[in-house]
Order: structure tokens, then C-alpha cells, then sequence
């Protein structure tokens, strides 16, 4: 989007595989992994929760009011690489954070978990 308009198969099949095979794919399944693996399929509630500057951008509704303002702007394309690059910064949260090393010691775990 953005572009005008030069579709080919080739194209298509790159960014499917790209953007939601890899990207949004890795994050859904390596997330719906961890919920099931380390909290028994139950999302916790955070509620409360000491949140680290590192944590700030993904609990933050920035993504949503810029979405909201590109749609309402006509400009889809916009509106679609907010939530490309928010589905970015959380692959990159479990990158850095590396919340499954957590999980598995029990002396790092919230409490509120």
C-alpha cells in the first residue's frame, strides 16, 4: 500500500511470507506458547504490576491513537505500518526481556502472577 499499485504474485507472496509468516506469526505463536507453557494457558492480570521503562511503549495507547488518526486521515497505508511497527517493537520486547527465562525461575516471577 502506498505504492502504486505494482502487484505481482511475487510480491504478494513475500510480504505474506514476511510480514505475517515471520513477523506477526513468530510474535502470536511464541506468545500463545509462553501463556500456555508458563501460566497454564491463563493471560495473567498485571494489573498493579511495577512496569519498567522497557515495558512503557507496548502498555502505552500511542499505536491505537496513531492508527485511529491515519484512518481517519484516509491513508490506510499509514494506519497499517503503526501496527506493523508495533508488532516489531513486541517481537523485539521478547527479544530483549526475554520473558521465558523468567518464567522458568521461580525467584524472578511477579508475584502478582
Amino acid at each position: 500500500m502506498g505504492q502504486d499499485a505494482d502487484f505481482t504474485d511475487e510480491r504478494f507472496e513475500t510480504r505474506y511470507t514476511g510480514d505475517l509468516g515471520k513477523k506477526l506469526g513468530n510474535l502470536v505463536q511464541r506468545t500463545l506458547k509462553m501463556i500456555h507453557s508458563y501460566r497454564g494457558g491463563v493471560v495473567p492480570n498485571y494489573d498493579g504490576f511495577h512496569l519498567q521503562e522497557v515495558d512503557a511503549p507496548l502498555r502505552s495507547d500511542a499505536v491505537v491513537e496513531e492508527y485511529k488518526k491515519h484512518v481517519a486521515a484516509f491513508a490506510p497505508h499509514l494506519a497499517l505500518q503503526a501496527v506493523w511497527d508495533f508488532i516489531a517493537q513486541a517481537n523485539e520486547y521478547i527479544e530483549k526481556t526475554q520473558p521465558f527465562k523468567l518464567a522458568k525461575d521461580p525467584r524472578r516471577r511477579s508475584a502478582s502472577t
